[in-house]
């Protein structure tokens, strides 16, 4: 089993208890449904502030607009939970990824604290 999205900042003990999108009122994390994977699949994730929706993923470069999240404010982070024996490659360079991303996808931006 694998499930991958974005979270809200949470403590890891919230994390390890599952990425099911039902952990907290209102909801802190959303993860891709996209049924069963094999061996070699891809799957990605775009997040956007700007366009509807703001959290779409793609399997083999194909959309899962079942797995779509329209309404999501404020600063996400990448999660990945991965059980069993499956394997997974994480990339987050756009130069290497296997499928090309959602038009007006932008790369990840570094969280800094001014404070």
């Amino acid at each position: 089993p694998m499930q991958l999205g974005v979270s809200r900042k949470m403590p890891a003990k919230l994390l390890d208890a599952g990425l099911d999108g039902k952990v907290g009122d209102p909801p802190k994390s959303w993860t891709f449904d996209g049924g069963k994977l094999a061996e070699g699949d891809v799957v990605g994730v775009a997040f956007t502030q700007c366009d509807l929706p703001n959290l779409s993923f793609t399997k083999n470069g194909e959309p899962t607009r079942e797995s779509d999240v329209k309404k999501i404010g404020g600063m996400v982070y990448p999660v990945v939970s991965v059980g069993g024996e499956a394997v997974i490659r994480v990339v987050f360079a756009p130069e290497s990824f296997a499928n090309a991303p959602p038009p007006g996808a932008k790369p990840l931006m570094v969280v800094r604290s001014i404070l």
